[in-house]
């Protein structure tokens, strides 16, 4: 079996390490890493990882406005304190460093949900305050960060059958305002969605 600094070695092959770890994944493992509290993997060096959106827990830290409300403000200074406000939290709880950000997908269509996720309708305020929101909660010194912020992506509906997986609408729509935010410097990653698109699942638990 090869040591976590095998597997962390820049040199190695990618693609060939996944599918080493998957294979040595059972199912019930592989369910585990799907939702937001994931398990550590303590052969691979992986901590816990809590990805809940609220700062800390749903009782303690400053209940902050959703990001329709912060929005609706227009004020990417705003924005960034409120990421850097959300870290000082989380650090000092001592909880998870890897958190989810607001979704930077502009508002579609209000009878879709979820609505209160989101910015609004504008892409580039969308994409503007996500990023600035992820850089608060980074901090300003790059070689320490503070909280690793990522976003997550795929949203479907699990309670409205007939939306689809609209290819068309996530390449113009969808990934055009995850670039920009990423350009902008603010997450570190993004989280796939684990639900399903249309009558089966598309993206197996991995």
């Amino acid at each position: 079996m090869r040591s976590a600094r095998e597997l962390h070695d820049g040199r190695s092959d990618c693609a060939r390490i996944v599918d080493l770890e998957l294979t040595r994944l059972g199912p019930a493992a592989r369910i585990a890493l799907l939702g937001h509290l994931q398990p550590a993997i303590e052969r691979l060096d992986l901590p816990p990882t809590d990805l809940t959106v609220h700062t800390v827990t749903e009782d303690l830290g400053t209940a902050f406005p959703s990001p329709l409300g912060l929005g609706s403000s227009w004020n990417p200074k705003l924005a960034l304190l409120v990421g850097a406000s959300v870290a000082d939290q989380i650090r000092a709880a001592g909880a998870g460093p890897v958190r989810e950000i607001p979704l930077p997908v502009p508002l579609e269509d209000p009878r879709l949900g979820r609505n209160d996720q989101r910015h609004g309708e504008d892409p580039l305020l969308c994409a503007k305050l996500a990023a600035l929101h992820a850089l608060g909660m980074r901090g300003a010194d790059e070689d320490r960060t503070r909280v690793a912020p990522v976003l997550w992506w795929g949203d479907n509906a699990d309670t409205n059958p007939r939306e689809s997986f609209n290819l068309r609408l996530i390449h113009e729509h969808q990934l055009t305002v995850f670039r920009a935010c990423f350009e902008l410097g603010g997450p570190v990653g993004a989280v796939l969605s684990a639900e399903r698109f249309g009558p089966r699942r598309r993206w197996p638990p991995s």
